[in-house]
C-alpha cells in the first residue's frame, strides 16, 4: 500500500482502525465522516459534576473482543471491570408474578432451541450451511410458537431485548442459537470499560494516524473505475466537492450506506443486503446521583419484559 491514496468512509472505531493500519503500511489516507467528531457510536459524555463521565454509546468490552483488547494494549489503555455480578433478568412468570433470575431465561431458551442448536453444531457453525441459513430466516418468536414453547418462556424471551436490542418478533433465532453455542447466558460474562472513558481509544487512534481527517463531511456518492475511485461529499457549509483516491474502504453502517449513490451499482445480492439489514433500537438515559443508589444491592443491572 506504500504511496496508495486510500479513502476511508466513516470515523467510527472500524474506520479509525482501518486508517491506522493503512497509514502504518505507507498509504496516504483520507478519513471522511458526517459527524463533527471521531469515534462514531463510541461517545463519552463528560458534562457531569465531580469529574464523572458516562458512555452515551458503545459501552461494554468483553473478553472475546480480541481486536479491541489488542488496541487497548497497544495504546496502554487500562480496563476497569464493571458489573461484577452480571445482569439480572426480571420477567413475568406463568402465574403473573414477577421473578428475578440471572440464568432462568437462558436456561429456558436453551431447552426451547435445542433442536436448532444440534443442527448448528452439526454444521460446525458454518454460516453458509443450508441449516444455518434457514435459521436466519426464522424469527425467535416464530420458532417459539412453532415449538409450542410455554407462555413463560415466550415472556422470558422479551426480557432479552436489552441484550439483542430487538424484540423476539424482529430478531432471527440464529443469534440466540449462536450465543447459546458460545456459552449461554451473557449475564455472567465479564464486562469492562476503558478507564477514563471509551473515547480515549478513538482519540489514541486519531493521534497515532497520520491521515487527513475531514469531519462534518457527508458522503453523497461514490463512483469507481478500474484505476480510481471518486467520492462526492458535502460539508457543513453546504459546499460539495469530489475526493479522488486509488481505493475506498467503506465502514459506514448499512443504515447510512443505503442512502449513498454508488456507480457502477454493487452486485444485486449485496445491494439487497444493505437495503434490508435491520438494526436494533436502544435508548440511554444518563442520570447522576449524589448517593450510591445500588450500594446495598447485589444486582446492579436488570433486563425486563415490562415497560419502564
Amino acid at each position: 500500500m506504500n504511496g496508495a491514496r486510500v479513502i476511508v468512509g466513516g470515523a467510527g472505531l472500524a474506520g479509525l482502525t482501518a486508517a491506522y493500519e493503512l497509514a502504518r503500511g505507507g498509504a496516504a489516507v483520507t478519513v471522511l465522516d458526517a459527524r463533527e467528531y471521531a469515534g462514531g457510536r463510541v461517545r463519552t459524555i463528560r458534562d457531569f459534576s465531580a469529574g464523572q463521565h458516562a458512555e452515551r454509546g458503545g459501552e461494554f468490552i468483553e473478553p472475546d473482543h480480541k481486536e479491541l483488547l489488542a488496541l487497548c494494549e497497544t495504546f496502554e489503555l487500562r480496563l476497569a471491570r464493571v458489573l461484577r455480578s452480571g445482569f439480572t433478568h426480571r420477567f413475568r412468570g406463568a402465574d403473573g408474578t414477577y421473578r428475578l433470575s440471572r440464568t432462568a431465561p437462558w436456561e429456558a431458551l436453551t431447552d426451547a432451541v435445542a433442536p436448532l442448536l444440534r443442527r448448528y453444531k452439526l454444521a460446525g457453525g458454518d454460516s453458509s450451511a443450508d441449516a444455518v441459513r434457514e435459521m436466519a430466516t426464522l424469527s425467535l418468536s416464530e420458532w417459539l410458537r412453532q415449538s409450542n414453547a410455554p407462555a413463560d418462556v415466550q415472556a422470558m424471551s422479551k426480557a432479552l431485548r436489552g441484550f439483542f436490542l430487538a424484540d423476539p418478533e424482529e430478531i432471527s433465532v440464529l443469534p440466540v442459537v449462536e450465543q447459546i453455542a458460545r456459552g449461554g447466558s451473557p449475564a455472567q460474562v465479564e464486562f469492562f470499560r476503558i478507564e477514563g472513558g471509551n473515547d480515549r481509544l478513538a482519540d489514541a487512534l486519531v493521534r497515532a494516524t497520520p491521515a487527513r481527517f475531514l469531519l462534518g463531511h457527508v458522503i453523497r456518492a461514490v463512483s469507481h473505475a478500474v484505476d480510481r475511485v471518486t467520492v462526492t461529499v458535502t460539508d457543513n457549509a453546504g459546499l460539495t466537492q469530489q475526493i479522488e483516491g486509488d481505493d475506498l474502504v467503506m465502514t459506514l453502517p448499512a443504515s447510512t450506506l443505503r442512502d449513498i449513490e454508488i456507480r457502477p451499482e454493487l452486485p444485486d445480492d449485496q445491494r439487497q443486503a444493505i437495503a434490508k439489514l435491520p438494526y436494533g433500537r436502544s435508548t440511554k438515559v444518563l442520570v447522576q446521583s449524589s448517593t450510591g443508589l445500588f450500594d446495598h444491592r447485589h444486582a446492579r443491572a436488570f433486563a425486563t419484559d415490562n415497560h419502564l
